[in-house]
């Protein structure tokens, strides 16, 4: 028999021939070729009796592996089944007007000029994308995994092709947020939690540093308020408990130190500052890092420390901590284990001249008691 297009025994149909018995009905097994009848959808299934197309349920019924007549065969008639597989059109999106993947991406490489939203996707290669994405899930996060340790991994973003920003991971672990503009990375965060803004370098043990763009910037850090009561810029906390801060309005900044009645014990009012203010020490010095050797009035931190031992922070002579390479770290080229990470450099001290008020104005008011006594004394003697 001729058929138009692609033969029965090709492709995704399968063809079976059978000679039947006198009164033959059920047909299964293997046919005359040695073929074993299995079809794949009962519904895909066509029955032919020398050469007369029958009509399912009608003239025969099916199941995967048998098709039985409802009239028997006579013998020697050909019974040709045709079994046709079927195939899962895959779960496509279209190329014109989009739409959601539910499952996995695998790809090389990929250029998306639409919204692309999804569960799941991986990509080893690169993947442009010109539309808005939106992440829309509980828990919706990207993961930027660098197939090995102490690689690379960043973020860029253009404006008409031109790159403008990147957030980056460098392979010291560093996070980082670089500006094409200013061709550096203008904030940095360190593995073990410090802030650099505007340097690449660590200053001592300080969680922040700042330093401005160039010479001529008017200020490293700058707090913009709007008209209103004044409020609190910087709070200061100690275990949850305010300490202190920086306060300002309209007319004026205000430098605050916690000074509650009810955090105090141990209030006393009979104390000796005269004798302690005549301990201190003022003295005139030129600070070794200033070019022009200005010379300022002040005091040297480690002789005021035994005398008004609040008002200075930090100990004479003190130095950081070396920091040296460990096993965990990853190595610069030409470094090692237990070569120096960070170097010791000297841990200054500071001095708060506010907490040097109170000083001076019991010291006041205890020569102003003299002052008077005296004066009373004086007018005595002149009256006589």
């Amino acid at each position: 028999m001729a058929y138009i297009g692609r033969g029965l025994d090709n492709g995704v149909r399968n063809q079976f021939v059978y000679a039947a018995t006198q009164g033959q009905t059920a047909f299964t097994g293997a046919d005359s070729d040695g073929k074993t009848l299995a079809m794949t959808d009962i519904l895909y299934t066509d029955c032919y009796q020398n050469g007369v197309k029958l009509k399912p349920t009608t003239d025969y019924t099916v199941s995967l592996t048998t098709l039985t007549l409802i009239s028997a065969a006579s013998v020697n008639d050909v019974i040709n089944i045709v079994a046709f597989d079927i195939f899962a059109v895959p779960d496509t999106v279209p190329a014109s007007t989009g739409g959601t993947f539910n499952g996995g991406i695998g790809a090389t490489t990929g250029t998306f000029s639409g919204a692309v939203s999804g569960t799941t996707g991986t990509f080893s290669g690169n993947v442009a994308v010109t539309g808005v994405q939106t992440i829309t899930a509980n828990g919706a996060h990207i993961n930027l995994d660098t197939p090995s340790s102490g690689q690379n991994a960043w973020v860029t973003w253009k404006d008409n092709g031109s790159a403008k920003w990147e957030v980056n991971k460098s392979t010291t672990h560093d996070f980082n947020i670089y500006s094409y503009a200013a061709s550096a990375n203008v904030l940095i965060f360190k593995p073990d939690g410090k802030i650099l803004l505007g340097t690449t370098t660590v200053n001592g043990n300080g969680g922040l540093t700042v330093v401005p763009n160039a010479d001529g910037d008017t200020a490293n850090l700058v707090w913009n308020k709007t008209a209103g009561s004044s409020t609190g810029a910087l709070i200061l906390n100690h275990s949850g408990s305010y300490k202190g801060g920086i306060s300002y309005s309209s007319s004026g900044t205000s430098f605050n130190t916690s000074s509650d009645y009810r955090v105090k014990e141990n209030v006393d009012y009979t104390w000796d500052a005269t004798t302690r203010l005549k301990q201190l020490k003022p003295a005139r010095f030129n600070f070794i890092s200033d070019d022009t050797n200005t010379l300022v009035d002040g005091f040297l931190a480690h002789e005021v420390s035994s005398i008004v031992p609040e008002a200075i922070t930090g100990t004479k002579d003190a130095m950081t901590a070396q920091v040296l390479y460990v096993e965990d770290d990853v190595l610069p080229e030409g470094k090692s284990i237990g070569d120096v990470k960070e170097a010791s450099v000297p841990d200054y001290q500071g001095i708060d001249q506010s907490k040097l008020v109170p000083l001076l104005v019991k010291a006041l008011q205890e020569q102003q008691v003299v002052i008077e006594s005296l004066t009373t004394r004086i007018t005595a003697l002149e009256a006589e």
